[in-house]
């Protein structure tokens, strides 16, 4: 189709405007993505510098328990077997020392952003959804159980070439009923609040504002890596998976929080009946059927959390290629990598 001269300039002016505006706009947009790649940099190792404070407060703590215990970690088991008040105090001791590792850290934080709206990212006052997180809870359990069976499975194989050792184990399930409450609170309560207010909460939450899938692949390389401890990690690292799915999913720190507290709870169960039933062979199938029976329930949780996934509304500030290019360029971020795996293979017993 022709068009008159004049026609044909003002259509001509037309099209190079629009060209200019989308040259720019593509400009524009590149200047933006590469300012969120940078921000989002900054943000895990701000991150890492309060995951290696806290690792430097918990080195510290486990000094000072050292310390207090100067007799030794074997005598300090039989002191506590013979003196009630003694296992009282040690139990108290590690409860404060775990509650100070996290405490200090994720204070300097907020202080350091202070300036920034907690509730933009630490979704806290949120109720969770409920059917969402009870599905997050036998997901979780059907993961530990797939994993404590390769792991039995992998001490087995490394105990007989010489790798592995047992190691005797100070805290733990006993007669004294104020000691099992406090140590109930250890093992069930306090990391299922600091650890998820930590790395769900403030780590997720935080990069989730980039990317969600490289929150939750990042605060779960993070939380994997904290515990230091090999046979640990695998399992500490899907959990930590689901849980900030969980958490990015409900917008609620509660969801994550009560699915680490059932699965650190079953762990709790586990070592009572242990203690009370150790021997006994019909406990000991019933136990053995029970975790099977939440094994398939929780396979069957993960198949319908997949099933009812729904993409989120608005797209993210950065793609996971981007997101996860952004936090493994970060220096600080492989220095904690680094630090925690060797740390990891430096506790194994020879």
């Amino acid at each position: 189709m022709d068009f008159p001269v004049g026609k044909r300039i003002d259509f001509y002016h037309t099209v190079c405007y629009n060209i200019s505006n989308y040259r720019k706009g593509d400009e524009g947009m590149s200047l933006q993505l590469h300012e969120d790649y940078r921000s989002m940099r900054r943000e895990v190792s701000v991150l890492c510098l309060i995951f290696m404070l806290y690792a430097v407060v918990s080195g510290l703590a486990s000094g000072g328990l050292s310390l207090l215990y100067l007799d030794g970690a074997s005598n300090v088991t039989e002191d506590i077997v013979s003196n009630i008040h003694l296992d009282r105090l040690m139990l108290l001791s590690y409860l404060g020392t775990y509650v100070l590792m996290f405490a200090v850290p994720l204070s300097v934080f907020f202080l350091c952003k202070s300036c920034d709206r907690v509730t933009d990212y630490f979704y806290l006052n949120r109720t969770p959804q409920w059917g969402v997180a009870l599905l997050g809870c036998l997901g979780v359990l059907a993961v530990n159980y797939a994993v404590s069976i390769l792991a039995d499975a992998g001490n087995l194989v490394f105990a007989r070439v010489g790798v592995l050792a047992d190691a005797t184990e100070i805290l733990g399930y006993g007669d004294d009923a104020v000691s099992n409450v406090i140590y109930f609170i250890i093992l069930v309560i306090a990391p299922a609040v600091l650890e998820e207010f930590c790395f769900r909460g403030v780590i997720c939450g935080r990069l989730a504002r980039y990317n969600g899938t490289a929150a939750v692949l990042v605060s779960a390389m993070l939380f994997s890596l904290m515990h230091m401890n090999m046979d640990q990690i695998p399992f500490a690292f899907l959990a930590g998976l689901l849980m900030g799915y969980v958490y990015l999913r409900t917008g609620s720190i509660w969801s994550s929080v009560l699915i680490h507290a059932v699965n650190n709870g079953f762990a709790f169960l586990s070592e009572y009946l242990y203690y009370r039933y150790d021997g006994a062979i019909e406990m000991e199938r019933l136990y053995m059927l029970g975790w099977a029976g939440l094994f398939v329930l929780g396979l069957i949780a993960l198949v319908v959390l997949g099933l009812s996934h729904k993409q989120a509304d608005a797209p993210p500030l950065l793609s996971v290629g981007r997101a996860m290019t952004a936090a493994l360029s970060s220096p600080l971020f492989l220095i904690c990598c680094l630090l925690a795996i060797v740390a990891a293979f430096m506790v194994l017993p020879l």
